[in-house]
């Protein structure tokens, strides 16, 4: 019990550390500048995606009922796999810098922190499959917020000015010590039981597994990285700088309760529904539906009175003449959180075909609304076109969820 609150202490501490920084860069930098750092974190986080084709899943499953002299082997074939995205992706990411999309003066550090952020990520999940999740947790924190806490600290001390490329580093090099501290706990691994033969199959099947679930999340985390390059191509880059300013504050609602409920909740209701205990299920998902709204209404009221004191401190009237978008955007982000309370529940039942079909058309909405809306509308044309994507995502979740209970397959009638 007391390591599961030190864990989620660390990840709390990590998810303020990267909230305090948002506003620190907006106070610090130039809109522009701050516009280009939306670009590239979004951009990160979903090229991510792409390099690790959420592969972990499956082998992490494998690992856990396989002999440990076998995970050396599986984890260099999950590399080998990695080595592959990496040419495919990389190509594409090229592209964006060619089109003018990226700055090409950031290339050689979103490279860098790609590959580090990446690799970091891996290692930090593989050492909760292996059982050290106190270090995966401490390792976390590195990546995670640490290293914000750090940067802001050496700024107020006078150790170092703030730039861009001074931000983008420290990122870095804080991904380098999580990458660093994994590799030096894996070290006791059976590697000389690696196998010369690299096993193809395993490859095959898992990504078989992972390919039909990645789709859905692919088309859901579009939505969260093409509206930066909407709102770049409609309004400017100094409107992006006020857009990723917003964002990250209303995108702090979504990670905190996260934090906070989903990830403590959601998988008793997995094993409620798997093991088919209904009534206590029903009472599960009631009681995180409950949660879910007291969370979301807490925070989201906390942001809505607290912005205008945190933006007058930032000193820039250009973030304050945009308020009833952030209001929008907050909606929008508190609508997103709501719509987990089905989402979880079809996940626990393992309707992964809805969640899927859900996903991909919200995906659908939001780049129609915002094609449609962006160039007359501009910045609130395109959070209105995501706002739309999100009610739609989430009421048809509902609205499967609902066709479900009344078919008696969620209570087990």
């Amino acid at each position: 019990m007391m390591s599961s609150f030190f864990n989620l202490g660390l990840r709390g501490g990590g998810l303020v550390g990267k909230f305090l920084l948002i506003f620190f860069l907006a106070r610090v930098l130039r809109p522009e500048e701050l516009g280009v750092y939306g670009l590239i974190t979004a951009t990160v986080g979903y090229a991510l995606f792409f390099l690790g084709l959420d592969f972990y899943t499956y082998a992490g499953r494998s690992m856990l009922h396989a002999e440990q002299k076998t995970w050396p082997s599986m984890l260099r074939d999950q590399g080998v796999l990695f080595a592959c995205s990496y040419v495919v992706v990389i190509l594409l990411l090229g592209l964006l810098f060619m089109a003018g999309l990226l700055p090409v003066e950031y290339a050689l550090v979103f490279y860098v922190l790609l590959t580090v952020e990446h690799f970091s990520q891996e290692l930090v999940r593989l050492l909760v499959i292996i059982g050290k999740p106190l270090s995966a947790g401490v390792l976390m924190f590195f990546r995670m917020g640490a290293w914000c806490y750090v940067l802001v600290a050496a700024y107020l001390g006078g150790l170092t000015a703030i730039e861009l490329n001074t931000v983008l580093w420290s990122w870095v090099l804080a991904d380098a010590v999580a990458l660093a501290g994994s590799i030096w706990l894996l070290r006791k691994l059976p590697w000389s039981e690696l196998s010369p033969r690299i096993d193809w199959g395993w490859i095959r099947q898992g990504l078989r597994v992972s390919v039909f679930f990645l789709v859905g999340t692919f088309a859901l985390r579009a939505v969260f990285t093409l509206d930066r390059y909407l709102v770049e191509e409609f309004v400017g880059r100094e409107m992006l700088g006020v857009y990723t300013l917003y964002f990250g504050i209303c995108n702090s609602l979504i990670s905190f309760v996260d934090a906070a409920v989903f990830s403590f909740r959601y998988p008793r209701l997995v094993s409620l529904y798997k093991t088919g205990e209904r009534q206590a299920f029903e009472s599960a998902r009631r009681a995180f539906r409950q949660q879910t709204l007291i969370a979301v209404a807490a925070l989201a009221l906390s942001a809505a009175l607290l912005v205008v004191p945190v933006l007058k401190w930032i000193g820039k009237p250009l973030y304050l003449q945009h308020l009833p978008v952030f209001y929008l955007l907050l909606a929008t982000s508190a609508l997103f959180v709501i719509g987990h309370i089905p989402h979880y529940a079809l996940y626990a039942m393992g309707r992964d075909r809805s969640i899927v079909g859900t996903h991909l058309g919200g995906f659908v909405v939001f780049v129609g609304l915002g094609l449609l809306l962006g160039p007359g509308h501009g910045l609130a044309g395109v959070v209105i076109a995501m706002l739309a994507a999100v009610v739609f995502i989430g009421a048809l979740k509902q609205w499967c969820f609902a066709s479900l209970y009344k078919l008696g397959i969620a209570a087990g009638a």
